[in-house]
């Protein structure tokens, strides 16, 4: 498990960039890194459901309810960064707004993507994809190579991709769910 300077370094070396100690030095790289570094890694959560990210809670209803269309409202974890699932014991739809998730059904359990992970909690995969954002996001400011910026890029594409397809075979296969207008077509 890497520490944020660990995976700062990491990003510097990419750059031929030269390490720091504490991304609390009085430097120029420092705190492009400090200012760089919480944006991107939320939204590398943000984008894939990483399995060490991943949370479960069932929601409490507010006494409050929307103005129309559905009939409760829930408020959403202050750690969420982006529901995945909404379970209903009544298969209702729902919808996100805000904080909020609104539905029809008066439980309400989510799956969902939490954006305070420490560091110390990512896998080896994840903080190699958020070195290599990391330079990429920095890589102008700190070099002025157009190039090396598209290298980055491209690299990025593969070690995602590589590293969301390792975390997504963790867990068993779940099997499609056919719908009874998915079946008409037999």
């Amino acid at each position: 498990m890497a520490s944020e300077i660990a995976i700062v370094n990491s990003a510097l070396s990419k750059l031929g960039a030269d390490p720091i100690v504490s991304l609390e030095e009085n430097s120029r790289v420092a705190r492009l890194c400090k200012a760089a570094l919480p944006m991107r890694k939320k939204a590398l959560l943000r984008g894939h459901p990483w399995n060490f990210a991943i949370a479960r809670q069932i929601l409490a209803r507010l006494t409050s309810t929307p103005e129309f269309e559905y009939s409760y409202q829930y408020q959403l974890p202050q750690n969420c960064s982006r529901v995945i699932y909404v379970g209903t014991y009544q298969d209702q739809e729902w919808t996100r707004e805000g904080n909020l998730i609104l539905t029809n059904a008066d439980t309400c359990e989510i799956k969902f993507i939490r954006n305070d992970i420490e560091m110390g909690m990512v896998d080896d995969c994840f903080a190699e994809v958020l070195a290599l954002d990391l330079a990429h996001n920095i890589c102008y400011a700190i070099t002025q190579s157009k190039t090396l910026k598209e290298e980055l890029r491209d690299e990025l594409k593969r070690v995602i991709a590589e590293s969301r397809s390792f975390d997504g075979q963790e867990g068993s296969v779940k099997a499609p769910i056919a719908s009874d207008w998915l079946n008409s077509r037999y």
